[in-house]
């Protein structure tokens, strides 16, 4: 089975880094190295006396003007200074050039408030307000985050601002882009929650240090809101930030799969393996809605590509279109494509494993093998043996048909390679298929008829040990009339009757060795095949009348020994005379031999009408005959009467009436002898029935 490619190893091979941990928070503020000096208070006082001293609503007009130097010296000395001006005086520094970070410390030791400013009593009673607010939110830490003091706004962010305006000074921060200031807000408490839009600003400016720091955010930002950001990423083309964002748990499956999608509508492979590379799985919705994205992109290599990458990530095997795609790339012969959705799970199965048939008409001996590896049926698998071609290499022809065969290939197929190895002495292949069980003879053009016809013993003798059915031995047996010497036919021979060659083929071959009078006449064959019962019967008992031709009295009696049937054994009698009835030397023997067989009268009447043509000196083989079956006595009487000559019809009729005739058949027979007597003017055979007792008033003849 193919090795199945990892994800892990996807994201190896893309080179997608997956050094983004996810970090720790930012670390909580700390204590400063340095605290105001005494110059910097006594500046803050100043500053604040001399606002003071500036202020026209300080005191009414009158006072100001009339009051002592004694008066006006206790009065710029006289703290404590309101929220108010301290607020006011503290914002004018940080608007200032330069700003000592001991100067704002000194401020808010003065009491400068960071988040509510009490309204002064004096400005209370004289708003018209009615309802006019008591106190304001300071503005320090927003300014400070403005002009981009990081310094002050660490200071400013320690000194007990809430989170109201710690948020306030971080939108101020992020709307000026200085990284040190949004950190310290962060670091003291800011939610970046209530930008949402912050992170995603910092993502489209591909600044991996200010997306790192946000996420840093001790406030951790809401995993929606860092997955809405991935689309920005792949927008940007930011593999790091992708991963970066992924590390702190960016799903995605979010807002169905929109970055995801983007990246492989793009073909951005490695933006869509770092998508992919973090803890959150793929949803099955997901991978359905990016498989129809994958499936629809302009070439089958992108295709596969992406395909691979989402099979690694969960997408079921079985989703529509893989199996089509499978049977696509086989017949385009794409190896590694193939294989690949094989090791995933695709299954091969479709249109009966349409991919088999393919790889195998292809020669692609690996696609093959992968595909016999997956879950396929017997008939799938003998369907594809089918369209093997015939020209295969001997090596990949045998490797393939063992991996079929053990799969279960069957049928007739397995016939023709079979008899492809036979005619090609190819051992091994003959050994793989007949363990299968592949057919040896099922048409004329059958690896057992091949073997008998290239005389191949030794492939004849491994397909008779399977045992094939006696009739299909048989049918080899004609193969062995043509191009076959004595020696050759009776061994091979000997070996299909051994293994139980039976049927009409094995009983003409019997008809065909009785036959042969040539000097290549093989009676060893001829006995090797009665031996193996051979049917003596056939074709009316053929070979029983040659035999009586042949005058071989050995040889039918060994034939005899068969035991024919009656009517083949009568069938013969009549071949024991010469065509005028003349009997011969072996006439007696061979007539005996084969009554010992039955008599057919039907049959043996002609034989018999034979032996009475032939004159007295047959009466012996007559006798015999009727006594074998005394039904053809009255066929004999009939034949003796037509006999003209007297000389030749008395002596053969006085026998048949010394072996007993009846009254009906005696008087039938002396009618019949009475129209001779006219014609012949011989009444000795008439007087011989009459003496016998036959009826004169049947004759029309008086004696």
């Amino acid at each position: 089975m193919e090795r199945t490619v990892s994800l892990q190893e996807l994201i190896r091979t893309a080179g997608v880094s997956q050094d983004f941990n996810r970090q720790p928070c930012l670390p909580a503020p700390t204590g400063f190295s340095f605290t105001a000096t005494e110059e910097d208070h006594n500046e803050a006082r100043t500053i604040l006396l001399n606002r003071r001293a500036k202020n026209p609503e300080h005191k009414d007009v009158l006072k100001r003007i009339f009051r002592s130097s004694k008066d006006k010296k206790e009065s710029l000395d006289a703290p404590p200074f309101s929220q108010e001006e301290l607020d006011q005086a503290l914002s004018a520094v940080l608007r200032g050039p330069t700003t000592n970070p001991g100067l704002t410390q000194a401020f808010i030791g003065l009491g400068a408030n960071v988040n509510f400013i009490e309204t002064p009593e004096k400005k209370r009673r004289l708003s018209n307000q009615v309802n006019s607010t008591l106190r304001r939110r300071s503005t320090v830490l927003q300014q400070a985050a403005t002009l981009r003091r990081p310094t002050c706004v660490s200071l400013l962010a320690a000194s007990g601002a809430d989170q109201k305006t710690l948020d306030e000074g971080l939108k101020a921060a992020l709307a000026s882009n200085d990284q040190e200031c949004i950190q310290e807000l962060l670091r003291h408490g800011a939610d970046l929650n209530k930008f949402p839009n912050a992170l995603a600003d910092a993502v489209r400016s591909n600044d991996q240090n200010d997306v790192r720091t946000l996420l840093r955010a001790p406030k951790a930002l809401q995993p929606k809101t860092i997955s809405s950001c991935l689309p920005a990423a792949v927008q940007q083309m930011s593999e790091p930030i992708v991963s970066l964002l992924i590390a702190y748990g960016a799903d995605p499956n979010f807002d169905s799969c929109r970055a995801l999608n983007m990246a492989i509508g793009k073909q951005l492979y490695q933006l869509a393996v770092a998508l992919v590379a973090g803890s959150i799985p793929l949803t099955h919705v997901t991978l359905q809605k990016l498989l129809d994205t994958t499936m629809r992109l302009p070439t089958c290599e992108a295709q596969l590509r992406y395909l691979q990458l989402l099979l690694c990530c969960g997408l079921h095997p079985n989703s529509i279109g893989l199996s089509d795609l499978l049977i696509c790339r086989t017949r385009k012969n794409d190896t590694a494509g193939v294989l690949m959705m094989i090791s995933h799970g695709v299954s091969t199965a479709m249109n009966e494993a349409e991919c088999l048939r393919l790889a195998i008409s292809n020669s692609n001996w690996r696609l093959a093998d992968a595909i016999l590896q997956t879950p396929l049926s017997p008939q799938q698998v003998t369907a594809a043996l089918a369209t093997l071609r015939k020209d295969v290499p001997h090596q990949d022809r045998l490797h393939i048909l063992q991996s079929l065969v053990q799969k279960g290939a069957n049928g007739p197929a397995l016939e023709y390679w079979l008899t492809r190895a036979v005619e090609e002495g190819d051992t091994s292949l003959m050994v793989l298929l007949l363990s299968a069980g592949a057919p040896v003879a099922s048409d004329d053009k059958s690896p057992l008829f091949a073997a008998v016809a290239r005389k191949d013993a030794r492939s004849l003798q491994m397909l008779l040990n399977t045992q094939p059915s006696s009739e299909i031995l048989a049918r080899a047996f004609p193969l062995l009339r043509k191009d076959y010497t004595v020696s050759e036919r009776f061994e091979t021979s000997h070996m299909l009757l051994k293994h139980g060659a039976h049927g009409p083929e094995v009983d003409q071959a019997l008809t065909d060795a009785v036959a042969d009078t040539s000097p290549t006449r093989d009676p060893a064959l001829i006995t090797e095949l009665v031996r193996h019962g051979a049917s003596v019967d056939h074709n009316n008992g053929e070979v029983l009348q040659l035999a009586v031709s042949q005058l071989d009295v050995s040889l039918l009696r060994l034939l005899c020994n068969s035991k024919p049937t009656a009517s083949s054994a009568s069938s013969a009698l009549a071949l024991a005379f010469d065509s005028e009835g003349n009997r011969h030397t072996r006439t007696l023997e061979i007539v005996n031999l084969l009554l010992t067989q039955g008599v057919d009268e039907n049959i043996a009447s002609q034989a018999l009408r034979i032996a009475i043509a032939g004159g007295p000196e047959n009466i012996d083989i007559i006798q015999q005959l009727i006594t074998a079956n005394i039904k053809l006595l009255s066929p004999a009487f009939e034949h003796t009467i037509a006999i003209e000559d007297a000389k030749r019809k008395v002596p053969i009729l006085s026998a048949l009436l010394k072996m007993g005739v009846g009254q009906e058949n005696l008087d039938r027979v002396t009618a019949a002898e009475s129209h001779s007597v006219v014609v012949n003017n011989d009444t000795s055979s008439t007087r011989m029935l009459v003496e016998k007792g036959a009826t004169l008033e049947a004759s029309s003849i008086t004696i």
